[in-house]
């Protein structure tokens, strides 16, 4: 019983202890009435995966969704005595979803017919043509292929 009594005040403390009103917080982290900027809830970066080529000078940002993609170069006969790099992305089991090709701009000049191609861009040296697959090849990669455009958007110039 003497216990009891030693334990009881101790024991009114803690319930006291756990009335004391706390700061009222929202879900999303902000003080109660404390507005929520736009801006704030709609930040959002923008996270991929960059592939940058030193050599001829250019960058691409892809998706996180290719994860595990493969590139292969290959040097293209454009016609005209006139050859590509040609960068080839894709994967295993489909492994030109689309390409980048590099012509030198002194050779470019000797073509009779411009590339079935989007032009990207050009530096100093070279001129940078995107284009994608004609024919879907894997139909699990379909998502993948419909990737392309904003693929290109994030071509730059290093």
């Amino acid at each position: 019983m003497k216990k009891l009594l030693l334990l009881l005040p101790l024991l009114l403390v803690f319930i006291l202890a756990g009335c004391v009103p706390l700061e009222k917080t929202t879900t999303d982290g902000t003080e109660d009435g404390e507005p929520i900027l736009a801006d704030d809830a709609l930040h959002e970066e923008k996270i991929g995966i960059s592939y940058t080529d030193t050599i001829k000078g250019f960058a691409l940002t892809l998706p996180e969704t290719w994860a595990g993609f493969d590139v292969r170069t290959e040097n293209v006969n454009m016609g005209d005595d006139v050859t590509s790099q040609t960068f080839y992305f894709g994967f295993e089991t489909w492994d030109d979803i689309f390409a980048i090709s590099t012509i030198d701009k002194q050779d470019y000049e000797k073509l009779t017919e411009a590339p079935k191609a989007t032009k990207l861009g050009e530096n100093n040296k070279y001129m940078f043509f995107g284009s994608s697959s004609q024919d879907l090849i894997d139909p699990k990669l379909e998502d993948r292929f419909m990737e392309i455009s904003d693929i290109f958007e994030t071509f730059e110039l290093k």
